[in-house]
Parts: structure tokens; C-alpha cells; sequence
């Protein structure tokens, strides 16, 4: 008996080590070193110190998801007009650089979010701030927009008066019209969230919370497009960043002085449905 005992038993372990075999391992959603597409100088969001260290809202928020995910993130810096075709050419494996989320860019990449909401806002030169109280001010001035951004597009399609347009690659480079002996253009446009960024780095500047225009930009982490699992961890992370307090600390870090509670997103999207598996 304990010789037929000692042959079912060993008979139930090949059996179980069969099934075990045949049972295809679940693959993590992430490879353990991830590039992440960052914008390589945004003032209170990402941005280098004199030592080389990268700090800002979207840092802090990369940062803290890799901690959660256990990643090892490599930062890649990314322009405006990069996002999606790094994404598509798997040159990065996640965005997270102050980028909209749109229906146009959902047609070729996927987003998590959003974890922060805006409108668009206006910097001047500070010592010109009282000859800018109404939009209509703006009339006939040549404003600076990065290349790429829906700020270019909102720009051109929110007045009935003329404004030219002026695109640049960075921000950076808006700036130093801007500030310019001869200045090339009268203001900088963007997100009201991203000028704040630049009026703390920039005391000659100013931000008319006021003047706002245009549809509300709400940021997401840009992910490649039908990754559901993605989708569906990166969402359930950032449910805990708005929830636990986490969120709140990062933004009166890099933006002290603003109320927060316009610029934080109420919910967050639902995630495309996973595709369909297949069966036999």
C-alpha cells in the first residue's frame, strides 16, 4: 500500500508540475528600467539645478510613481512637438511632461489622469502689467507659443482680433524674446499652471490671473496607445498621489502662494477595455 501510495503521490506531482508548466507566466506591465519623456527645462515642473539635479511637479510626480511601481526611471529629455512620436517608437515608455490630454493625441498614444488641470494664461514684462486688464489688450501684439503645443492652436482660434503668432521649441526661448533689450514679442502664452513656473524664475514677469482663455488642459502620464494594463496601474497610483495628501505637498512645494483647488482634477478617466482574449 505504501508502495501504491508513493506512486499517486509522485503521479500528483508531475501532474501539478504539468499544469504549473503549462500556465503562461504573467509578464509585469513594465520592464524594471523604464525612459521617461520629460520636458527638458519647465520651471516648476521639470527643470535642472546648477548641480544637475532635475526638480519640479512632474519630477516629483515621476519619482514618486517609480517608488510605488518599483521602476527605475531613466529621464529622456522630450520637446512639446516629441511626445507622441517618441511614444509610438518606443524611444520612451512613458510621458510625463505637463501633457494634455486631447482626442486627437488619444488617437495615437494613451493617457493615465489627469493628476493636474489648467486654462490658458498670459506672462508679460512686469513693468508693462497695467496695460494688459482685458483680452482685448492683446490686440495686434505678437505673442510666443512652443511649437507643437495646444496652446499654438488655441491661440489662433480663440480671437476675433488679430495676434501673431510666434513659435518657438522651448519656452526658454519665449523667454528671452520676452525679456529681450528689443523685445521680439509682447507676451508668452501657456498654461496659467506652467507661467507660474516661469514668474518665480523670472521677477521681471507677470501673470494676469485674470486673463484666461480657451478649453481646460488636463495633464495625464502619455503611455503607448491600447496598453491597458498601463493604463489601468499608472490610474490606480494616481487615485492614491490625489487622495493621501501626496499631491496637495508637491503642489504648494513649487507653487506656494496659489490656491490649489482649481488646478486639482476631481476624477480621473476610465481606461480603454483590455482587448478580448483569445480562447482554445
Amino acid at each position: 500500500m505504501a508502495r501504491v501510495a508513493r506512486g499517486i503521490a509522485a503521479g500528483l506531482l508531475v501532474l501539478g508540475l504539468t499544469g504549473c508548466q503549462d500556465t503562461p507566466r504573467q509578464q509585469p506591465p513594465f520592464e524594471r528600467k523604464v525612459n521617461v519623456g520629460m520636458a527638458p527645462s519647465s520651471p516648476g515642473w521639470s527643470e535642472l539645478d546648477s548641480a544637475g539635479r532635475r526638480h519640479g511637479f512632474d519630477y516629483d510626480v515621476t519619482d514618486w510613481l517609480a517608488g510605488e511601481l518599483d521602476l527605475e526611471p531613466n529621464i529622456s529629455n522630450t520637446l512639446a512637438f516629441e511626445r507622441e512620436s517618441k511614444l509610438r517608437q518606443g524611444d520612451v515608455q512613458i510621458v510625463v511632461a505637463s501633457y494634455s490630454i486631447t482626442d486627437k493625441r488619444r488617437e495615437v498614444v494613451g493617457f493615465a489622469g489627469p493628476y493636474a488641470q489648467t486654462y490658458q494664461g498670459f506672462m508679460i514684462r512686469r513693468d508693462e502689467r497695467d496695460a494688459y486688464r482685458r483680452l482685448a489688450d492683446l490686440k495686434g501684439k505678437a505673442v510666443c507659443v512652443t511649437r507643437g503645443s495646444t496652446s499654438a492652436i488655441q491661440l489662433r482660434e480663440a480671437f476675433a482680433w488679430p495676434v501673431t503668432v510666434v513659435e518657438r521649441d522651448t519656452y526658454d526661448e519665449c523667454m528671452e524674446l520676452l525679456l529681450a533689450a528689443d523685445p521680439i514679442v509682447d507676451v508668452v502664452s501657456t498654461d496659467q499652471l506652467l507661467l507660474f513656473g516661469y514668474a518665480a524664475k523670472h521677477p521681471r514677469t507677470f501673470v494676469p490671473q485674470q486673463l484666461v482663455f480657451g478649453e481646460q488642459q488636463r495633464y495625464g502620464i502619455g503611455l503607448p496607445k491600447g496598453d491597458a494594463a498601463k493604463c489601468r496601474i499608472v490610474t490606480d497610483k494616481l487615485r492614491h498621489l490625489m487622495s493621501d495628501g501626496t499631491w496637495l505637498a508637491f503642489f504648494r512645494e513649487h507653487f506656494p502662494g496659489y490656491d490649489p483647488t482649481p488646478y486639482k482634477p476631481s476624477a480621473l478617466d476610465p481606461c480603454p477595455d483590455p482587448p478580448p482574449t483569445a480562447i482554445g
